[in-house]
């Protein structure tokens, strides 16, 4: 009976070691899940600031472009070879307003 006992104690304390090697493993997993959503949330953060730059300032080219247009008189098309744009792009600009700039881009999860 002793030997049997002995087996038992033997066989309990090899489960508890690969026990503690599964939890080790899946606290590392886990670590790393948290590492890989945190960037995510950062990248997201950044992405979302970027697109308001980007709204500022194509609201920014907006205004300037309908000042060529409109104040100075310009037409698209000098407008355009002033600009290095193609006269779609001047038509397109010419038509945005402060509020459409700024609400042209979506950030997805935000």
């Amino acid at each position: 009976m002793g030997r049997k006992t002995n087996s038992a104690v033997e066989a309990r304390k090899l489960a508890r070691e690969r026990r503690m090697k599964l939890d080790a493993d899946r606290a590392e997993r886990d670590e790393r899940i948290e590492a890989a959503a945190a960037a995510v949330f950062v990248a997201q953060q950044d992405q979302a600031a970027a697109l308001a730059a980007a709204a500022s300032a194509e609201s920014a080219i907006a205004t300037s472009v309908r000042l060529l247009l409109d104040a100075e008189g310009l037409t698209q098309t000098q407008t355009g070879q002033l600009l290095d744009l193609d006269v779609a792009e001047v038509r397109r600009l010419a038509k945005v307003t402060a509020g459409s700039a700024a609400g042209s881009e979506q950030v997805v999860g935000a």
